[in-house]
């Protein structure tokens, strides 16, 4: 029966086979559909822009975006890839804000906001991820502690957050500088 097989494919972790079972047959393509998207995890900026192109612009796809419950960014150095996350991810804020109600876990590793200048309303695009309970960032650079704190409080529904070596930028010198916020924060429940 179809709701046997539903189960047992939302029991399925392996992103391969949950690829293979949307092959099979028309029946199971939903099933597979919302567990590949239950949790999704970017680490090239390739990657990203197939998620904007294939699934972001395709009405078809979009939708499944809204089951989405866990989210990570983070740049997995390769060799010879030029292109890292850092600019993808300041547009994952502009792109996916209105697509992703349901994420719980927001989590951003190796992300750094002092490429480019930020925009002065940009930390309050995280606002628009309402459901976000749970927020990591790790190994991130900021441009400075007003851009976290802004961001930070831009989630209403923030009860768990975890800051590790997150550094701040001072662009007040000519030289950037590189301060550590706090001590190294492994959990910080509000």
């Amino acid at each position: 029966p179809p709701e046997l097989t539903d189960h047992i494919i939302t029991m399925v972790a392996d992103p391969t086979t949950l690829c293979a079972c949307a092959l099979v047959c028309r029946a199971w393509l939903p099933a597979s559909r919302l567990r590949l998207f239950r949790d999704i995890e970017i680490t090239t900026a390739k990657a990203y822009d197939l998620l904007v192109s294939r699934v972001l612009h395709s009405d078809t796809l979009r939708p499944y975006l809204r089951k989405t419950v866990l989210l990570t960014l983070y740049t997995k150095r390769q060799d010879g890839a030029k292109r890292c996350l850092d600019t993808a991810s300041r547009l994952f804020l502009c792109n996916f804000a209105g697509h992703l109600d349901h994420v719980g876990f927001l989590g951003l590793r190796k992300i750094k906001w002092t490429e480019h200048l930020p925009r002065m309303g940009e930390p309050l695009l995280f606002s628009s991820f309402k459901s976000v309970t749970y927020l990591s960032l790790v190994d991130c650079k900021f441009p400075s502690l007003h851009f976290v704190r802004r961001a930070i409080t831009a989630l209403p529904k923030l009860v768990d957050l975890r800051l590790r070596y997150v550094t701040l930028a001072d662009h007040h010198e000519r030289s950037p500088s590189v301060y550590p916020v706090g001590p190294k924060l492994e959990k910080l429940n509000l």
